[in-house]
């Protein structure tokens, strides 16, 4: 990383499950995480006020690698801790009770509910025992709200058809602790799950067409429905006064910045260090174009704005294009550029990098 000009680490302190092709792996080529585990030693009197408390990885149970990795980088690399929150399979399992319920009243398993006040003890607990026992630069939220019913299994079916907007409809949380505090906020929830359940049910009656009038996405659906709209809003809110706690109430060491792994959000802009536009299998005219938007979004903001470039799946297809795809996120006014990642990414791209970065100073 060093001989390549990078100045950052971006480690994954908790992850998922997931399966993967390692390229140059020294011991595998093909690895299922053992998934929902944390690569660092909790402090677990932090966990007290929730059931939920994190499983150290095997591979980390003798040897801290998050202390490892800090002390390794010195003063030579800032050290972040890539941090996932909500996508917690483990969890949803052993407590169904604390996941999203969808419309139809069936659990995400995946898919901890950002409103139960449980799951928000366990991800503040989580933020603060990194923030306060590791030499961080930063922590990096990923999943901190609610995650959709898609990406959370291996072996996931739709022969519906089911569009990106039709899927966040099937991802809505009406579980006890969403309809408590959506009605306390004013919000007729009973309607709004009445009003996504036909929508769905319209999509699955008229499948592979829709019916007329059929919602084509969720400004489409705010403007047929007030209840929804608000409903919309106050999950927003639920979401800024997570991050809002946990800024507050966590993050004592100055050292260490908020980083959110999601486009620019005024509701946050105080309490966030830093946001992300992902600019992945994109050319540099798409990056240009994507990361322009970032900027314009924010305004006079000024904390890091960070493009996630990804190495791999044929993009960038030369060293040349790499070089540009990177100055299109430095033109379009990102001033931080994330490569992800490290062991996923095929060996050839991972030496452009050190041809590449030099030209940045």
């Amino acid at each position: 990383m060093k001989e390549a000009g990078l100045n950052t680490i971006c480690l994954a302190a908790t992850y998922h499950q997931g399966w993967f092709i390692h390229p140059h792996s020294r011991t595998h080529c093909a690895y299922m995480t053992e998934g929902d585990v944390s690569y660092f030693h909790p402090q677990l009197f932090l966990y007290e006020r929730t059931r939920l408390t994190p499983t150290v990885a095997p591979l980390a149970a003798k040897t801290d690698w998050l202390a490892e990795a800090a002390r390794r980088a010195g003063s030579e690399f800032r050290l972040v801790a890539w941090t996932i929150g909500c996508h917690h399979t483990s969890f949803g399992l052993a407590h169904p009770e604390l996941t999203v319920h969808n419309a139809f009243g069936d659990s995400l398993p995946h898919a901890l509910c950002p409103a139960q006040p449980e799951v928000r003890e366990y991800l503040k607990a989580l933020c603060t025992d990194l923030a306060m026992n590791y030499p961080l630069w930063g922590i990096q939220l990923e999943a901190f709200g609610w995650m959709s019913i898609a990406h959370g299994h291996h072996h996931e079916r739709n022969l519906i058809g089911l569009t990106p907007f039709e899927l966040d409809l099937l991802s809505l949380c009406f579980c006890n602790a969403c309809r408590a505090q959506a009605a306390e906020a004013g919000v007729e929830v009973e309607k709004v799950r009445a009003e996504v359940e036909a929508v769905l049910h319209g999509a699955m009656r008229e499948a592979p067409e829709r019916p007329r009038g059929h919602p084509s996405s969720t400004l489409d659906m705010r403007d047929k429905s007030v209840e929804y709209s608000q409903f919309c809003r106050w999950r927003e809110n639920v979401v800024h006064r997570l991050v809002n706690e946990i800024k507050t109430g966590c993050f004592r060491a100055e050292h260490c910045r908020l980083l959110q792994q999601t486009s620019f959000d005024p509701g946050l802009s105080k309490s966030v260090n830093g946001f992300a536009c992902v600019a992945f299998e994109k050319s540099a005219p798409e990056t240009l174009r994507i990361c322009r938007d970032l900027r314009n979004s924010s305004g006079d903001w000024n904390g890091l704005l960070q493009c996630l470039i990804q190495l791999g799946n044929g993009i960038p297809r030369s060293e040349h294009e790499l070089l540009e795809i990177i100055s299109a996120a430095l033109a379009g006014g990102c001033n931080g550029v994330n490569f992800y990642n490290y062991s996923e990414a095929p060996p050839k791209m991972l030496q452009w990098l050190a041809h590449t970065l030099p030209e940045f100073g």
